[in-house]
Formats: C-alpha cells, structure tokens, sequence
C-alpha cells in the first residue's frame, strides 16, 4: 500500500494570471520503507513547511526528492531537504542554469528570451522575457536542486521505490519528466506537462512559453491515454474516467487491489 499526499500550495500575486489564485502542487508518497516528495515549490513561501507539518512529517525525515523539471516553483525548496537524494534530469537542469545566467545578465531579456524559448509568439515575448528576468534574478542559484553530492541525474538511471517510474513528458521544458505508479488506481505527476484539468482533452492552451510546442502536444496526448489518477503541476488530483476532482487529503493506491480514497 502506498500513500499519497497531494500538496496545496498558493503562487505569489505577481505570478497569477487573471483574478483566481493559481495553486501550486506537490506530492507527498509514503512508501512501505521510503517517504518521497515531488516537486518541492517556491523558495520562501510558507505553504510547504505548513503542510508536511498537518502531515506530521520534518523534511529530515524524506528519503528521495524528486523534481519534475527545473522551474523554481517546483524545485525551490529542494534545499529544506537536508538528508534526501534528489532525483532530477541533468539536460533540464543545464538548460535551466545557461538560461537563467544568460538572461539575468543581459540588457535586452527579449532576445535572450526568444533564442532559449523559440516557439514563443512574438507577442507574449515582451512580457514573458520581463517576468522571466524577474524570476531568473529573484529565485535562481545554481545550487537550487540542493547539495550536488545528492543529486541522482535521471539520464543515469537512478532506482526508484517499486512500482515508481520516471515517465519523459518533454516540452514545458527540455527534460521535463512526470513519475508514474503502476498502482490501483494508477496515479501520474506530471508537473506542468499538464498543469491543470482544464487542459485535459481540451483545446485550451496554457499562457505559460513551452520550450518546444510540439513536443508538449506529443506529452499531452500521451497523458490522455491514462485511465487512472493525474495530478498536474497546479491543479488537485482527477480521475481519468470521468474527469471528478480527487478532493481527499489521502489516496491509497494498492497493486492488487482498487485503491482506496479516505
């Protein structure tokens, strides 16, 4: 039996888009012998810390972090987790830092902007390049994903607790993955491949760039294969079959057995 945790986080005012709040999730899975956290938010909000603390659980006491992709608001407080590995893809993260030094060293963040991020409409890039100088200069360090002597690179193959498996959802950004449970209910994080269920078989777009549309497309039709349970990176947890928000604090997924929701 493992147990899962979704996360709810709240983003900073100046990243919202409209007037709902956007929530920003994580996951945290209760192995038979290992506690995992996916996604880990924005440095210096105090969601994070709030809710591993209803949950009864210290960061010390996490085994493994892992990262979907390199974007801060999913690998900013990786660092709170003094004494777990860090499972992360080294092509994302390379990217992320040669991006992140090149555009907030610049003067003119638009063409830094459109030679990492080519598939941008060129009128979201004014305004996407200045957010993203702001957020490369606010929340960047090159030690994001914690100390290098725990980082696992996914291009190496890292073991994962069993039935965890690392799933590539390329196209939000280069090494975008989401981990998969081969469970009952099967259960999907996907990070920002599919961020929210608006976008769940949907010809709605995201207004976040993408590193590479046609990549993202190919991801997103992948997820919409599954059947059982999707989480994005931020909305709450669906089921597959008949597109129901998963509202519990707690979700059992079993691997013989239909899993169940408290």
């Amino acid at each position: 039996m493992i147990h899962f945790y979704p996360l709810r986080m709240s983003m900073p005012a100046f990243l919202r888009t409209g007037t709902r709040p956007i929530p920003l999730m994580a996951a945290l899975l209760r192995f038979p012998d290992r506690l995992v956290i996916v996604d880990t938010g924005l440095h210096g909000e105090p969601d994070l810390p709030r809710e591993l603390a209803r949950l009864g659980v210290s960061p010390e006491e996490v085994d493994l972090v892992v990262n979907t992709h390199v974007h801060p608001d999913h690998a900013g407080n990786n660092r709170l987790f003094t004494r777990a590995q860090v499972v992360v893809s080294r092509v994302d993260y390379e990217f992320a830092r040669s991006y992140c030094h090149a555009i907030m060293d610049t003067a003119d963040p638009v063409e830094v902007f459109r030679r990492y991020y080519p598939d941008v409409q060129d009128k979201q890039l004014e305004k996407e390049a200045r957010q993203g100088q702001r957020l490369a200069r606010q929340y960047w360090r090159d030690d994001l994903l914690g100390s290098p002597q725990r980082i696992r690179w996914i291009e190496d193959r890292p073991n994962l607790p069993d039935p965890a498996k690392l799933q590539p959802l390329p196209g939000h950004s280069p090494g975008h993955y989401g981990l998969r449970l081969d469970t009952s209910p099967s259960l999907l994080i996907c990070g920002d491949a599919l961020a929210s269920r608006l976008f769940w078989k949907s010809r709605l777009r995201e207004l976040t760039p993408r590193f590479n549309n046609a990549q993202h497309l190919a991801s997103k039709q992948l997820l919409e294969q599954c059947d059982g349970l999707i989480m994005g990176g931020h909305d709450a947890p669906f089921c597959c079959r008949d597109g129901g928000y998963c509202t519990n604090d707690e979700i059992l997924l079993n691997h013989s057995q239909r899993g169940d929701i408290k």
